[in-house]
């Protein structure tokens, strides 16, 4: 809930609440208008123009040259002519047969207009030789006029829909370098010389970037009615905007220039608003509605309609999920099918059945090839080539790498560095770590290798140099953490008795998502087998999973946006019919931190009951659902099924009452 400390108070209505009121009296007595829309503005449509861009903004105008050649010998250059200013851009390069991309940065004039720019190329190339831009202002757009006496009985709110966003942008540039091809000229006996026949041979420098923005919405620090994120219908609504664009060429990219929003009131459909740019940078923006002439006192503002249902008012905004989550929820939903019908349970499918044998093979390529997916998408964010990555994970998980880490003998990488023996499959972090060195490794290769070298040489010494940074130094360096905390949690479980399962629960899904639990569990399974229970380490990460089960369906409810909702219970039935948490873990809580919060207080309460209840795991094998997990405690069932319940209990509760973020709830007047 959002706490507004109002600069100034109105009186409650103390007028006829059964007759019509004037907007007039109404504006006098609360100092705000009721809203009607007596017209819907017209929808934005699509234009025949190549650019569309605001009054007064500094944007980026691009063309794409081709034809011939271009190189240092023979170089194209392109100008622009924008409102009788010339651009040049010098030093266009690309080989035969490609192109090249040639922009001009500019700055967009204060008036609303259409402006034609006109582009000629010298040299070998081509380009459009004209480009038709929109300059637009946002008053062309204003808000509908708020009028009294409004209704709409027959409305119905529309779900928020699924619009395609675009956060990030890929291009390339030509860079030309000589490849030196020197042949002896004989001018007569013992007399010559040495003539260069070489050519320009190009590399492709790759760049990105990359847009992220979030956007809240407020009830107006005006608003006599609002309590926290409740107000009542009629009133306004004020919404910012904050984006920030990354890249590894700054010169080609701007801050973010636009932003519009849709409305529930109109089915998201018919109206939207372009919201003013309030301050802005080379990198980030910061949005908020324009100013609304309809408001008493000239607020950036959006009036609610007095007609508007009680429940959610949600402006249309949307995010994108983690890259690698279609494949983990596919994977996910292919085991649920295989453990629920599969012979241990409904028996719908046996051992050898085909269907059977599929699902689980879906499921098992998914996770066993993990750190592909996650190569690709660090090297993303860490703007290193993906193949480069792909390629290093290839040998860490190929079966001959898996042969010699199972034989147990040492193995030299070149014959000289010490290859510590450690199985990557389904590893998210040592991946994470290595693509982020090959990152660095990539930037110093490309520094220091001569450009007649590069075709080759590039390639081979970032991979000479990555092979012993990731099996070597990252891969070993996770492991170590790995077993050290191995150690401290055996020696919290001799010494430490409550504070040790309290800790064990609270941090469990960390070492699942380090891949430490299984280690753990077997280095611990000797012991346990001597002793004939664990009353600590199994315990916690039954509370800990209980308690991920009670935030993940809390999430599934409570969530502010309709496609984290529908994910939500994606996991939720995931989690409780195949036990299977990686949808859950990778794309809600390590995401959403409330969910982890809310996760750690019930981990950490299931754990305390347990260990006061004297409740001991006899039963070290699963039990394939994570709600039978009481079967694992035999003789000490009931005690360990109170703990998992109050794990349950806690994480959901908290979840439902203290939410998942802002949302903005109407009532009526």
């Amino acid at each position: 809930m959002i706490q507004l400390k109002p600069t100034s108070t109105f009186p409650a209505w103390s007028g006829s609440t059964t007759q019509h009121a004037t907007n007039s009296a109404i504006k006098s007595s609360l100092g705000l208008g009721i809203v009607r829309f007596e017209e819907q503005p017209e929808e934005p449509t699509i234009t025949t123009y190549d650019y569309e861009y605001r009054t007064n903004t500094e944007v980026i105008t691009a063309v794409e040259v081709s034809g011939g050649q271009s190189d240092p010998d023979n170089p194209v250059t392109v100008r622009f002519n924008i409102l009788g200013t010339a651009y040049t851009v010098s030093n266009v390069y690309y080989p035969d047969g490609d192109s090249q991309l040639a922009w001009v940065r500019w700055t967009t004039p204060d008036t609303p207009q259409d402006v034609t720019i006109t582009v000629s190329v010298s040299g070998p190339g081509s380009a459009q030789g004209t480009i038709q831009c929109k300059i637009v202002d946002l008053d062309e757009n204003p808000p509908p006029n708020p009028v009294a006496d409004d209704r709409n009985d027959s409305f119905s709110p529309s779900a928020v829909p699924s619009r395609a966003e675009k956060t990030s942008a890929q291009w390339s540039i030509w860079r030309p370098w000589w490849y030196a091809y020197w042949v002896w000229h004989s001018t007569g006996k013992d007399s010559g010389y040495w003539c260069d026949h070489g050519w320009w041979e190009f590399d492709l420098d790759r760049y990105s970037a990359s847009l992220s923005a979030s956007m809240t919405i407020t009830p107006d620090t005006m608003n006599p009615t609002a309590s926290g994120t409740t107000m009542k219908s009629g009133y306004g609504i004020n919404e910012v905007v904050t984006a920030r664009v990354s890249s590894s060429q700054r010169s080609a990219t701007t801050a973010l220039q636009n932003a519009v929003s849709y409305f529930p009131e109109f089915n998201y459909d018919s109206f939207w608003r372009l919201l003013d740019r309030v301050s802005i940078s080379s990198s980030s923006s910061r949005l908020e509605f324009q100013t609304n002439e309809y408001s008493t006192y000239n607020r950036r503002t959006h009036f609610t309609p007095i007609w508007y249902p009680d429940g959610a008012y949600t402006v249309n905004t949307s995010g994108s999920l983690v890259p690698i989550l279609p494949a983990i929820i596919a994977a996910g939903i292919f085991k649920m099918v295989a453990v629920l019908l599969g012979p241990t349970n409904l028996g719908v499918f046996t051992e050898d059945n085909q269907l059977y044998i599929f699902c689980n093979l879906v499921n098992t390529a998914v996770f066993y090839f993990l750190p592909f997916f996650i190569a690709y998408t660090a090297s993303k964010k860490f703007n290193a080539t993906p193949l480069y990555a792909m390629m290093v994970v290839a040998v860490m998980i190929h079966p001959d790498m898996l042969d010699i880490i199972n034989a147990g003998e040492t193995f030299k990488l070149y014959g000289i560095f010490n290859m510590q023996l450690i199985n990557y499959t389904s590893s998210v972090i040592p991946i994470v770590l290595s693509t982020w060195v090959i990152s660095y490794i990539e930037k110093f290769v490309k520094k220091i290798v001569p450009d007649h070298f590069r075709v080759v040489g590039v390639p081979v010494l970032i991979m000479v140099l990555a092979f012993p940074a990731a099996l070597c130094i990252c891969g070993p360096a996770c492991n170590a953490i790995m077993q050290l905390l191995v150690n401290v949690i055996l020696w919290m479980n001799d010494t430490l008795g409550i504070v040790a399962i309290v800790i064990v629960a609270v941090f469990w899904l960390f070492l699942m998502m380090f891949g430490m639990h299984m280690p753990l569990m077997m280095t611990l399974l000797p012991v346990w087998m001597q002793m004939g229970y664990d009353a600590i380490v199994s315990p916690g990460a039954i509370a800990s999973s209980l308690a991920h089960v009670g935030a993940i369906l809390s999430y599934a409810i409570r969530a502010n946006n309709q496609d984290k909702r529908a994910f939500g219970w994606t996991a939720f039935i995931t989690m409780i019919s195949a036990n299977i948490g990686e949808p859950a873990l990778y794309g809600i809580t390590l995401v959403e931190k409330r969910v982890l919060a809310y996760q750690m207080a019930g981990a950490a309460c299931g754990a305390v009951v347990m260990y006061i209840l004297g409740a001991k795991v006899t039963l070290f094998s699963g039990v394939g659902f994570v709600w039978l997990n009481f079967l694992r405690f035999g003789e000490y069932a009931v005690a360990g099924a109170i703990g998992m319940i109050v794990a349950f209990v806690v994480s959901f509760v908290l979840g439902m009452v203290l939410g998942y973020g802002k949302e903005i709830v109407s009532s009526k007047n």
